[in-house]
């Protein structure tokens, strides 16, 4: 009862996977881990003239990409995402967590501040 009442708003899985999975999680944590993004390689990146990819251009695109996104997450304009035949909702509240949230260093466990 008191987990149930822990999790009204969200899942029993996520306040595990927080704890557990993240926070308490002792190995160093390498920097671009994240929840969310994922970068692949991407051939279609502008090249300079000796035909080296302008990685800067690339961060630029990926920047502007997200900051549309970001807008959309911020308005509640991203459409309900889904799975399975029966389109299914997926729980959203995870979303909270993508922007505004910074992980803080502590002995045992984390903390995050949004």
């Amino acid at each position: 009862e008191a987990r149930r009442d822990e999790t009204s708003d969200s899942s029993w899985l996520q306040l595990w996977w927080n704890q557990e999975g993240y926070l308490k999680y002792r190995e160093p944590v390498v920097i671009n881990v994240s929840y969310f993004f994922n970068i692949k390689h991407d051939d279609e990146t502008l090249k300079d003239v000796e035909g080296k990819p302008l990685g800067v251009m690339r961060g630029a695109a990926a920047l502007v990409a997200l900051g549309q996104y970001r807008k959309q997450v911020c308005s509640g304009q991203t459409p309900q995402e889904t799975i399975g035949k029966k389109n299914i909702p997926l729980c959203s509240t995870a979303f909270k967590y993508m922007f505004h949230g910074c992980r803080i260093p502590k002995k045992d466990q984390d903390v995050y501040k949004m």
